[in-house]
């Protein structure tokens, strides 16, 4: 806002549908419109790291709650908005731990990817665009303790095809053509 735009600020659960039907409102309120979707939501920082054999099966129900049907909750909450603008678009945030042996990061991910391909066929007849951006891993701060681990750094560094980690600048391009 102070270089010109307009922002609006909600607190949302994506884990609760309720929740983001009262995002969309409160956008449409202020705005009068959706142009735009960006399924970004995600446990990730404080994600527990454990096998699919022992996860806790409450924690994987939250945890795939936000990272899989949240993109669902947030969308069905949105595209009868969207189908009204010309050039509306989703844009689901994935990962190239969808293509890897991730655990239940991985298994989320490669969900979400089904996800935008059935998404993207549902809504298509709507004039309703849905594509997903899935980056391998990126320096955030929620990945910065690997940092601190130079052997963990290039390790993780090497997984990915760039052969090194991404910023986070570099997926705006992205989603701004998507």
């Amino acid at each position: 806002e102070a270089e010109g735009g307009t922002a609006l600020a909600v607190h949302v659960d994506v884990s609760d549908p309720d929740s983001c039907i009262a995002m969309a409102a409160a956008t449409v309120e202020r705005f009068g419109r959706i142009d735009h979707l960006v399924n970004n939501a995600a446990i990730y920082h404080s994600m527990e790291i454990n096998g699919l054999l022992r996860i806790d099966l409450d924690y994987y129900r939250k945890f795939m709650d936000v990272n899989m049907n949240g993109a669902i909750y947030a969308t069905r909450a949105v595209w009868r908005e969207l189908r009204k603008q010309e050039g509306a678009a989703v844009v689901n945030q994935s990962s190239t731990a969808a293509w890897m042996a991730a655990g239940f990061y991985g298994v989320a991910k490669a969900a979400l990817n089904s996800i935008t391909i059935n998404l993207a066929a549902e809504m298509a007849s709507m004039g309703i665009r849905v594509n997903a951006i899935a980056p391998g891993v990126v320096e955030t701060p929620l990945t910065a303790q690997i940092k601190n681990n130079p052997e963990w750094y290039q390790a993780y560094a090497n997984k990915g095809i760039l052969q090194r980690w991404a910023q986070p600048t570099e997926m705006v391009g992205a989603a701004i053509y998507l």
